[in-house]
């Protein structure tokens, strides 16, 4: 599992990516595909994350927020994440494709 702590506490303050609200809510919500690393009682890696607030999180939880949605968020949040440095292309493409071998912690 690829876990990134940083990544999920840089979304703290952050306008939400799919509703642009910014209500203090935000937070990185996990996507819910099996291809990102979700499974029974697992997380998706933590490169596959999207800053959502509360509605747009539980609204993608509950599926009421399409995926392709969810998908724009992700890559909005992926921008903001290289950006800052937190992550890389390169680091998502080991994580999808399997190139890693333990929880990478950054």
């Amino acid at each position: 599992m690829y876990r990134n702590k940083k990544l999920l506490e840089y979304a703290n303050g952050k306008a939400c990516q799919n509703c642009w609200k910014q209500d203090g809510t935000t937070v990185a919500a996990h996507s819910n595909l099996l291809e990102h690393g979700k499974g029974r009682g697992l997380k998706a890696h933590d490169c596959f994350v999207a800053y959502l607030c509360h509605e747009c999180h539980a609204d993608y939880d509950t599926g009421s927020l399409q995926q392709s949605r969810f998908n724009t968020a992700m890559t909005r949040t992926r921008r903001i994440a290289i950006d800052a440095g937190l992550i890389d292309n390169q680091t998502v493409a080991d994580v999808y494709f399997g190139k890693y071998s333990k929880v990478v912690e950054r």
